[in-house]
């Protein structure tokens, strides 16, 4: 799923990276966790003059092998990756399969490739990187290389408040209370969701000030390592819940810090909360999360938490509408125009 590169997400000097080795080391660092199993990764490129600057990366997780149809799981592919090409104009393209087993996906990889120069999209190469060596389907005589350094593109990332983890699966439990330890009490979350309730209908605009006001606190306990107490935890996840305006408001509130210095912590506090939420009661502020790691261009935490908005919530709109518009590729910066207040 699209993952956009925190590069344009902070000014300062350009990073140059040289050769494909590099371009794999920096991979993980944009994605926020290192492939693990077989996953292949599209990075889109975009022309300024004689180089070559990142653009946004698509992760794609890949069937077991062996394969039985090449084609065919090329053909399901190719619509979001199509998109991202398309919204991100990018000039060229590099593939690049993380597996234990590069020979398994060489015909895979290569058909998509010359799919995609089909729709007049250069390839650039198509790679694969096993055991810290990076090698290439289209040259295999040219052997393999260690995969270089990511320092530079770390650094950048952390300054930003991005970090690696080892895994996709460490993102999902990170907004998993089973996997977090520290699921809010049910009784409490069932106490505030009956008072949220009866304020929406009596006095919507109180609601709606006690939960702009429970998200501030969040913030500001976020930037010092702390977290909401218990009992305002389940106010403010029952106000999300009690009223689609409340909720709405409130993901304006965060896709407009996500657009700031404030991104960090509209993140951290975000994805804390929504480690906490007991399954049956995650679908709004999983999806406020997916809004607020979208617009910082964080497509994976992005699409994590859409999983699991609708996993508690299989037929939740505003996470379903927020999805077609990550298939699609659209940009981050369009939550701003969406959450903006008429």
């Amino acid at each position: 799923m699209p993952s956009t590169d925190p590069m344009n997400a902070s000014p300062g000097a350009p990073i140059r990276l040289c050769g494909p080795a590099e371009i794999a080391a920096a991979v993980p660092v944009l994605l926020g966790y290192h492939p693990d199993g077989d996953t292949m990764v599209m990075v889109c490129l975009n022309r300024h003059g004689d180089a070559l600057r990142l653009g946004p990366l698509a992760g794609i997780p890949l069937p077991g092998q062996p394969l039985a149809a090449p084609g065919e799981i090329v053909a399901g592919y190719l619509p979001p990756l199509r998109a991202l090409i398309g919204t991100s104009s990018a000039d060229a393209v590099l593939l690049i399969v993380y597996t234990t087993a590069p020979g398994g996906y060489a015909e895979l990889a290569l058909t998509l490739a010359d799919v995609l120069h089909g729709t007049a999209t250069e390839v650039l190469d198509v790679l694969h990187v096993t055991s810290g060596s990076v090698g290439s389907y289209h040259c295999p005589d040219q052997g393999v290389v260690a995969v270089g350094g990511a320092g530079p593109v770390a650094a950048a990332a952390a300054m930003i408040g991005r970090s690696v983890l080892p895994s996709r699966r460490d993102i999902a439990h990170a907004i998993d209370p089973d996997h977090t330890g520290h699921p809010l009490p049910g009784g409490q979350l069932t106490d505030a969701t009956a008072d949220a309730t009866r304020l929406c209908r009596t006095d919507p605009d109180a609601l709606a000030a006690r939960a702009e006001q429970l998200y501030t606190d969040l913030l500001h306990r976020a930037d010092h390592g702390g977290t909401l107490p218990d009992d305002h935890a389940a106010d403010l996840l029952a106000a999300l819940a009690a009223s689609p305006t409340v909720r709405d408001h409130i993901a304006a509130l965060a896709v407009r810090d996500a657009a700031t210095d404030r991104a960090p912590a509209a993140t951290a506090a975000l994805t804390g909360l929504a480690g906490r939420t007991p399954h049956p009661h995650a679908a709004p502020i999983c999806t406020v999360l997916a809004m607020t790691a979208y617009r910082t261009g964080d497509g994976t935490l992005a699409n994590v938490a859409l999983d699991r908005a609708l996993t508690s919530d299989p037929d939740y709109p505003l996470a379903h509408l927020l999805g077609y518009a990550i298939t699609q590729a659209l940009p981050p910066a369009m939550l701003d125009q969406v959450t903006a207040s008429p």
